[in-house]
């Protein structure tokens, strides 16, 4: 239904005063699914609402130009612009193979990694077109390298997260420490194990708040 509008409006503006003695030229609207599994949603007019059959031949049917790009297997040779890197890496994200990037440069890196960053919903895409633009780099990109620096940027994040989760953890320790000491009135064992790294972490163990195995101050 939102075709009908957008070719209707595209329609509508060859009426204008201005267009309106120019030759007529058609509309050709073309919707590219990147979905990993087939369209299974209407592909007409016809198909998106329940018509009494007497009055089907009165309602005018509207089709869809869909191009289910995962599925671009056969036709990926007849593609030479960025767009075949794309087809390419969703094809491979369909099979769920191992992907190895073709040696093909990006012809426009900016728009490239926005519309990968739409169609992933990955805002490391738009980070990585930052530190391109801030490398000086806006040709002889390859694919490789995009994915090389998503691969690292997600690895900095785990590292970071996992270090914010491991703090968090001997913070809690501490704290359960630190009340436990208090109660059992050992004192002098509390202050010697704020100066004492070593003693501090023999009373995590002891009372179970420590695993040698797990690097509390780690991921």
């Amino acid at each position: 239904m939102r075709l009908i509008g957008y070719d209707g409006a595209s329609y509508r503006g060859q009426l204008t005063k201005r267009e309106r003695d120019k030759p007529k030229y058609p509309v050709i609207t073309i919707v590219l699914y990147f979905g990993t599994k087939h369209w299974n949603q209407p592909r007409s007019l016809h198909e998106c609402m329940r018509i009494p059959k007497r009055l089907k031949p009165f309602v005018n049917d509207y089709k869809l130009n869909l191009v289910e790009v995962a599925f671009l297997d056969e036709q990926l040779d007849h593609f030479h612009s960025d767009f075949r890197i794309i087809a390419e890496y969703f094809i491979n994200k369909r099979k769920n193979i191992d992907y190895v990037p073709s040696a093909q440069e990006i012809r426009h890196v900016d728009a490239f990694l926005k519309l990968m960053q739409a169609l992933e919903g990955d805002d490391r895409y738009e980070e990585v077109l930052h530190t391109l633009q801030n490398e000086g780099k806006k040709e002889g990109v390859k694919m490789s390298e995009v994915l090389d620096k998503i691969e690292s940027r997600g690895i900095i994040i785990g590292e970071k997260r996992g270090i914010s989760i491991g703090s968090q953890k001997m913070a809690n320790a501490l704290n359960t420490l630190n009340l436990i000491l208090l109660e059992q009135d050992r004192i002098d064992d509390l202050k010697r194990a704020t100066a004492d790294p070593d003693y501090q972490k023999q009373l995590l163990a002891e009372y179970g708040l420590y695993d040698e195995e797990e690097d509390l101050t780690g991921a």
